[in-house]
């Protein structure tokens, strides 16, 4: 089970930060996210929770990840987010990267994460994302392995 990579299918505490573009916007905001992966359960599911907090806004955005039907090279997943809804994804596993797609039913939300190994405990990301409307995000930055204390 992915053992190539520890972010999402370890247990553990991950942070980061980046910056995000919007097409609504002129300047990039800086965000700063927080990720916990729980420990699979007797289903085979990981669940991982993931917390966005933008730079002078008072509103921190959290998601709720559910992986399952996990091999070496891919997983679906089911996405949980108070502002997006549920919608369900298809990630990918490289040795080198993970990455995923999110298509909602509706056809309002569609994007991509991609998330490439620095480390064992950093990796770089980029994600897309585009609306029915054409608005769209573009966010990149890092995340790291929180050292347990």
């Amino acid at each position: 089970m992915t053992a190539l990579h520890s972010f999402l299918f370890t247990p553990g505490l991950w942070l980061g930060e980046g910056s995000i573009a919007l097409s609504s916007l002129d300047e990039e905001l800086i965000f700063y996210t927080r990720w916990m992966s729980h420990k699979k359960d007797k289903e085979g599911k990981i669940l991982c929770v993931q917390e966005i907090e933008i730079k002078g806004l008072s509103d921190i955005m959290q998601s709720e990840y559910c992986l399952f039907a996990i091999t070496e090279t891919e997983f679906s997943f089911e996405m949980d987010n108070s502002v997006i809804g549920k919608v369900q994804g298809k990630g990918f596993v490289s040795p080198e990267s993970i990455s995923w797609e999110i298509v909602d039913s509706a056809g309002e939300l569609e994007g991509v994460e991609f998330y490439q190994k620095e480390s064992k405990d950093l990796y770089r990301m980029r994600a897309d994302y585009a609306t029915s409307d054409q608005f769209r995000t573009e966010i990149k930055g890092k995340i790291w392995r929180k050292e347990e204390v």
